[in-house]
């Protein structure tokens, strides 16, 4: 009677133990569909936005063009490593890079609204389930000035979206910005007021994530004091 117990017992620990693994194996299966999923989802919003941004934006964009996109779509790939993203949230920050500026196609000012627009309509379409579109969305809308993001995934694409600031080409990114702005909303900046401008945008800006800081402070200050004799000849002119 005993041995009898002890082997029932053994037998319903030995179940509950394959029902586990099998439970877990279930798991494993739906993330890697999961997985598998978003980074062909992912693949399908590049072509997307990279057919939008070559054929839909309007002549002038000299800064917020296809050439921007990708560098914020690889800047946030490599922050999101460097802040520890599995790779499901890695896509989800892709397809939020790859649409964060698609808006431009129809509106300059506010362009973030139409950007989560072709993001939403673009993603149900394809069947996105509701976490996933919520997250690209918030990302998206995170980037309007001033930023002020909430999620670590908003904090990067916000820091990608900026990475500019400290990089060597800064300068050049700068001058492609002020004609761009000078066509679209009619502005024209002397140097002066330029440079002043830029300073007051460098000295207030500050990354949000602790590797974009580590990746981008140290240059982003180069262009700072770059920015400030810049200034300082053109009051002199």
């Amino acid at each position: 009677m005993i041995r009898i117990q002890v082997f029932s017992k053994f037998l319903h620990h030995f179940r509950a133990k394959i029902e586990w693994c099998n439970c877990v194996k279930s798991l494993k299966r739906k993330n890697m569909v999961k997985c598998d999923t978003e980074e062909k989802l992912s693949a399908q919003a590049q072509a997307y936005c990279s057919h939008l941004l070559q054929h839909k934006l309007p002549p002038g964009l000299f800064y917020h063009n296809i050439l921007h996109t990708q560098a914020v779509a690889e800047a946030a790939v490599a922050i999101g490593l460097g802040c520890g993203l599995p790779p499901q949230s890695l896509q989800v920050l892709q397809m939020a890079a790859w649409f964060h500026d698609t808006g431009y196609a129809y509106k300059y000012k506010g362009h973030e609204q139409e950007s989560c627009a072709l993001a939403k309509e673009f993603l149900r379409e394809q069947n996105a389930d509701d976490l996933l579109l919520g997250q690209v969305i918030a990302c998206i809308a995170a980037t309007k000035q001033p930023q002020a993001p909430k999620s670590l995934l908003e904090k990067i694409l916000c820091d990608a979206d900026m990475c500019h600031l400290g990089q060597t080409s800064y300068a050049g990114s700068s001058d492609l910005l002020r004609k761009e702005i000078e066509v679209f909303t009619g502005e024209e900046f002397s140097d002066a007021a330029w440079h002043r401008q830029n300073v007051q945008f460098l000295s207030e800006h500050s990354y949000f994530t602790a590797f974009a800081r580590k990746t981008f402070d140290a240059q982003k200050k180069l262009n700072l004091e770059h920015e400030i004799k810049l200034l300082q000849h053109s009051n002199k002119t």
